[in-house]
């Protein structure tokens, strides 16, 4: 039998107290953003809107709840950009639209992080979504196709290595109901042929 289920994709955007509280905590340049190692005033703010929209998908009675993913300020390159490994360059525009995010290059090898299975921790620790939770990942195509890559060498190593690191985030993530994967790349830049199979391969993966 069919069970519709009702659910967003998450990457919610910050609620609008929130954007400027952590406006004054964090600043606004480039070197203000999200590195993995927030403390403080900053962590707290995040876990109050997380808190905030979690609520949000409940009372609007949604099946799944997610995260929110408020910390990502590098949208879907977020898990490279706070990775050890991972050199955060310049700002680039998401997509043609008018989203920026920072270009992660990847220089060393990618091994778990557990950024991810963190926030999906805080989530789980708050009343009401403990058989409700819907992870969100960035798609390995998608992760590949927004990173430049300086270590692997070879375009199919290095989506095989960062669906090895996404599958290895995901393993970490406490119980989850549904896992939404995030592909818009392709979409927007779809795998020329011998890719797609490896792509598709990858995807499967996670």
């Amino acid at each position: 039998m069919t069970e519709l289920v009702a659910t967003t994709p998450g990457v919610f955007p910050l609620p609008d107290w929130a954007k400027d509280q952590l406006g004054s905590l964090k600043g606004h340049q480039k070197e203000d953003l999200i590195d993995g190692g927030e403390t403080g005033e900053i962590a707290e703010a995040y876990d109050e809107a997380r808190a905030a929209v979690a609520d949000w998908q409940a009372t609007a009675g949604l099946g799944r709840v997610v995260e929110g993913q408020l910390r990502w300020d590098d949208m879907l390159a977020h898990p490279l950009c706070v990775h050890d490994a991972v050199e955060t360059r310049g700002i680039v525009r998401y997509y043609d639209n008018n989203n920026f995010y920072r270009e992660p290059a990847v220089t060393g090898e990618l091994t778990f992080d557990g950024d991810l299975a963190d926030d999906l921790d805080d989530l789980a620790a708050l009343d009401g979504v403990a058989e409700s939770r819907q992870a969100v990942v960035p798609g390995p195509y998608t992760l590949a196709d927004l990173a430049t890559d300086e270590f692997y060498g070879d375009r199919e190593e290095f989506l095989d290595a960062i669906a090895a690191f996404l599958t290895g985030e995901i393993r970490a993530f406490p119980d989850c109901e549904t896992l939404f994967v995030l592909e818009p790349s392709l979409v927007t830049n779809p795998p020329e042929d011998g890719l797609d199979e490896r792509a598709s391969d990858a995807i499967d993966q996670v």
